[in-house]
């Protein structure tokens, strides 16, 4: 394994059912693969989770995972009194900058690396903020979940997001990275969510909070040249899970070979291109007995 960056952190957050923790997986092997490629240095992999066995029987030892053991329990804690299942990402991240320090790059289970993540970290260290890649201005959003967000922020203003303007970003939150130096920001945003959700009960509310605190404090760097988030593609969860079942018990090279051969990439590209297409011809794709399929 190449030398380990003292101080960089890739987190996930694996809880729960097999396909969550097959997806972490996958980005994980898709990071070690890259690796071995670039020999470039590797940041500490955190791995929350309520069953490191379920990784390392797949993994092996590897040097920089580190398993932090998750109970159910805790996990309900970090829903807060709002009961908001993504409020729990940010208390995630706060607990791992808080304990381990140094940058930290978040990542959501269902993301794969296609290039070294080392300039994000190196942004991070100018001051940075990193997430995964503009959505929308919120004032001219196409998608409804947005617009509304905007209209209920604007309709209804307080202190908490009294500096909301026409050109206030939102992020996708896939991806973001954040370091040890902006604990109180972490602090902010989730005072945010628990003041607006109570308000305006919609689950992108942790993505506005993420989004609008970043972009107040400094910079955002989008990582989708380095990641890519197939959040519209469940249908990878299947392919995951005949991959690791045909590949049980395989050495880490061995496993490393035959996960090349997942099509990820190539799935999310024509994924992405199809639903890119206007709404009328994928319905009449599909009444000819047309429409997206996996790749062979």
């Amino acid at each position: 394994m190449n030398q380990q960056t003292s101080g960089n952190h890739l987190l996930y957050l694996a809880h729960g059912g097999p396909e969550f923790k097959n997806e972490a997986l996958s980005s994980i092997l898709s990071y070690i693969h890259l690796k071995r490629q670039t020999h470039t240095a590797q940041a500490t992999i955190l791995v929350y989770t309520d069953e490191a066995e379920y990784f390392q029987q797949i993994l092996g030892a590897v040097p920089n995972i580190k398993y932090i053991e998750l109970p159910v329990a805790q996990l309900r804690a970090w829903y807060g009194a709002i009961n908001f299942v993504h409020r729990v990402k940010i208390e995630l991240i706060l607990h791992a900058v808080t304990n381990y320090g140094g940058n930290v790059l978040y990542l959501d289970s269902d993301t794969y690396f296609v290039q070294d993540e080392l300039p994000l970290f190196e942004a991070m260290n100018r001051g940075q903020h990193i997430m995964h890649v503009q959505e929308s201005v919120l004032s001219q959003s196409k998608v409804p979940l947005h617009q509304a967000m905007y209209l209920f922020l604007r309709t209804h203003p307080a202190p908490e997001w009294g500096s909301l303007s026409s050109s206030t970003v939102m992020y996708n939150a896939g991806v973001v990275g954040i370091s040890k130096k902006d604990i109180p920001l972490l602090h902010k945003t989730l005072q945010l969510v628990d003041i607006l959700y109570q308000q305006c009960p919609s689950h992108v509310v942790e993505q506005f909070a993420f989004s609008f605190h970043l972009q107040q404090a400094r910079p955002v760097t989008e990582a989708i040249s380095s990641v890519l988030h197939y959040w519209h593609m469940k249908d990878a969860r299947q392919a995951l899970n005949t991959f690791f079942n045909k590949t049980k018990g395989l050495p880490l090279n061995d496993l490393l070979r035959e996960f090349e051969k997942v099509p990820v990439v190539a799935a999310a590209q024509t994924k992405f291109a199809w639903e890119a297409r206007p709404r009328w011809q994928r319905g009449l794709a599909r009444l000819v007995g047309q429409k997206w399929k996996w790749p062979n």
